[in-house]
């Protein structure tokens, strides 16, 4: 099940989905994938497959 996720005046400014392998995988409010947390490996990376560090960072992703 989807996860929304909004700010301090309740607009929805992403999304995170989780695949059957367990990736979740973070989207803009627009739809643009951001990125995604392996949990296998315990590392988040960016859209571009970046590294972005360990543990699940993707909230992260939607700052940058």
């Amino acid at each position: 099940m989807p996860e929304d996720i909004y700010d301090n005046q309740r607009r929805r400014i992403g999304r995170i989905t989780e695949r059957s392998n367990g990736i979740k995988d973070l989207y803009d409010a627009q739809g643009r994938r951001l990125g995604e947390y392996r949990p296998s490996e315990d590392r988040t990376y960016d859209a571009k497959g970046n590294p972005v560090g360990f543990g699940n960072q993707l909230i992260r992703l939607l700052n940058s």
